[in-house]
């Protein structure tokens, strides 16, 4: 079983150089920030999320208020949603094309094939499929 990094909590030591990096201001919004407020009003944040590859090394953090944290989470998670719906609805799509074509090709991926070579198949729906392949789907497999 493989096991994710743990997290660090930054020292003092790398909020102190985090926060007097950029002059204790908040790195969304502005706000000039209490250093005595840590973890009340300000949070230590990272530039490039660590999901994204970013590392917990000192140069990723940054401080930023903590309303403005809970705004940014909140709207990642949003986009994250979104970004999902529109994957199953194009998949749905494209797969609504290809069980079309089914009848008359050899198997799935083949009917796969003829509708990504037609150039009457819309172009979001040829780049669901690179979405899908993005995220391991394999042509191989038939949907079921």
């Amino acid at each position: 079983m493989v096991q994710a990094a743990r997290r660090r909590t930054p020292s003092k030591a790398q909020r102190a150089k985090a926060f007097y990096r950029i002059g204790g201001v908040c790195h969304v919004c502005g706000d000039v920030l209490n250093w005595d407020e840590y973890r009340t009003s300000w949070v230590i944040d990272h530039v490039r999320p660590r999901k994204r590859g970013g590392s917990d090394q000192p140069i990723n953090f940054l401080p930023a208020s903590a309303r403005m944290k809970k705004l940014a989470d909140a709207n990642e998670k949003k986009n994250a949603r979104s970004e999902a719906k529109r994957l199953i609805a194009n998949f749905v799509a494209l797969d609504e094309l290809v069980m079309g074509r089914q009848r008359t090709a050899k198997s799935w991926p083949a009917a796969l094939d003829q509708v990504l070579r037609d150039s009457h198949t819309p172009r979001k729906l040829k780049e669901a499929y690179l979405d899908l392949q993005s995220i391991g789907f394999r042509r191989e497999r038939a949907p079921g």
